[in-house]
């Protein structure tokens, strides 16, 4: 069964969107499940990994905020 142009180029968005989303999911998990292991290896202030954790909210939240004006303008 062949498929067509479009369909292909909807699969490969697709699959491009799930990829960017697992690697966007582990870059904000995974920090503070090997912190232990971060601060002893690089010998950094515990409080490091708290301000990286807080600066992926913040940027999250300020890229939310944006979508909602953006998807009822351009569509979803």
């Amino acid at each position: 069964m062949r498929m067509s142009g479009g369909t292909r180029l909807m699969l490969l968005a697709l699959g491009a969107m799930f990829v960017q989303q697992t690697f966007a999911s582990l870059g904000r998990s995974l920090p503070t499940v090997i912190a232990p292991a971060i601060i002893s290896d690089l010998r950094l202030d515990a409080a490091w990994v708290g301000v990286y954790v807080s600066l992926i909210a913040v940027s999250a939240l300020i890229c939310q905020l944006g979508c909602g004006s953006f998807i009822i303008r351009y569509g979803a």
